[in-house]
């Protein structure tokens, strides 16, 4: 807390207006300068130095200065220091009166885009009247200058302000000088002499200079041939020898992670993992049972969803064409003439162009609804036999018929 003095207010005013300072103030009172300030604030006295006003503040113009007269004297003068001298105050003063009437201080105010334009305008005349060229510009050092080529001595003239020592007048004279100056040691790429080294893979003789000084080899060749093999610095030993377990051919191949037995051909792998000495083999868990084209004994697990089996893909293939396949029907390929395309357009308005069994738009479809015979005879086409697909529920709809046809019939039932 600041301490209270045995003086008054006027008189710490009194003592301000004959120091200028807060510091000397409280030196001479022997006080802090808080406290010094304090009695300034109450007595509405503002400090001459400071810039802006404060809101302890109540009078900041103690002085009782003519603030229309300071005013035409600062237009006079267009300074405020001359201005703050002429009246006997500080800067501040003078600056806080400025900003209380609103004047714009000279080369203190930012221009606005007005006095932008107008003074781009002004350089523009100045520039188109030459004013501002040659002698007259701000930034002129003498104009060109008169030099010698350093490679044909030819006569030049140049603007001041090159570091070349040696000053040339064409490419052609600036290329033999950087043959000559930038040659040899005195090029900043030079890292020493040429040296005569042998080939490693060839034994010939060759020159390396400079940045090819770790070159080993004398063509891309002989470093390709060189690295081949067990000469290659990351060799380990090449790929290893492996015996099929299944029929014991040797042969070449990369080891993998986990792997234990190793097989030449993937007939062989087929072969031998078959029945009890597959991996995962299980004692309960098979059954045996007949090829259905050739009844070959097999042996499948118990848990297989197929209800087909072959031995191959052959046997496969015989057994699945023609009157053999799952979805052969005995009926007439072509459909009649009556199931016409107004036909169709009919059923999908009824079902609202969408999908009877999920629902979808014919927009998500991406086509037109597909028009199904619900009891898959395609000669019956009353309007309850026929419905609204989707393409995929079309597709699906060709396997397991009984079943899709007993829950078809109800939805139209």
């Amino acid at each position: 807390m600041p301490k209270k003095l045995n003086i008054t207010e006027e008189q710490v005013v009194a003592l301000y207006q004959e120091l200028s300072s807060i510091k000397r103030v409280a030196e001479h009172l022997g006080c802090c300068q808080r406290t010094v300030v304090n009695y300034m604030n109450s007595a509405g006295v503002q400090r001459t130095h400071h810039s802006g006003p404060r809101p302890w503040v109540k009078s900041w113009n103690k002085l009782d200065l003519d603030e229309q007269e300071v005013i035409r004297t600062y237009k006079e003068v267009h300074s405020l220091q001359k201005t703050a001298n002429a009246f006997g105050c500080s800067s501040p003063v003078i600056g806080g009166i400025l900003r209380k009437h609103n004047i714009p201080r000279d080369g203190y105010c930012v221009p606005d885009a007005k006095r932008r334009k107008q003074s781009s305008e002004t350089l523009k005349k100045l520039h188109a009247a030459g004013k501002l060229r040659g002698e007259n510009h701000w930034n002129w050092q003498g104009g060109k200058q008169t030099v010698v080529c350093g490679i044909c001595g030819k006569e030049i003239k140049r603007w001041p302000g090159y570091p070349s020592k040696r000053p040339v007048c064409s490419k052609e004279c600036n290329a033999k000088r950087a043959s000559e100056d930038l040659r040899g040691e005195k090029s900043y790429m030079w890292k020493g002499d040429e040296l005569l080294i042998k080939c490693l893979n060839c034994g010939k003789e060759f020159r390396r200079y400079g940045m090819r000084r770790s070159r080993k080899f004398c063509s891309q060749v002989c470093n390709a041939e060189y690295r081949r093999g067990s000469k290659h610095p990351s060799w380990k030993g090449g790929i290893p020898e492996r015996v099929c377990i299944n029929c014991g051919k040797t042969f070449r191949k990369r080891r993998n992670k986990g792997q234990t037995y190793y097989f030449c051909t993937y007939s062989c792998a087929m072969e031998f993992l078959q029945g009890e000495k597959n991996l995962k083999w299980k004692a309960d868990a098979h059954m045996e049972v007949a090829c259905e084209e050739c009844g070959k004994k097999l042996t499948r697990r118990k848990d297989s969803k197929s209800r087909r089996f072959f031995c191959s893909f052959e046997c496969a293939r015989k057994g699945q064409t023609g009157e053999k396949s799952p979805i052969w029907v005995d009926e007439p390929k072509d459909y009649p003439a009556k199931f016409s395309r107004e036909l169709k357009e009919l059923i999908r308005e009824r079902d609202g162009h969408k999908c009877q069994l999920c629902g979808k738009t014919q927009k998500q479809n991406r086509r037109r609804l597909s028009v199904h015979h619900i009891d898959y005879d395609k000669m019956n086409l009353d309007p309850k036999n026929l419905l609204a697909l989707c393409s995929s529920c079309h597709t699906k709809t060709t396997h397991r018929r009984p079943f899709y046809q007993k829950l078809l019939e109800k939805k139209v039932g």
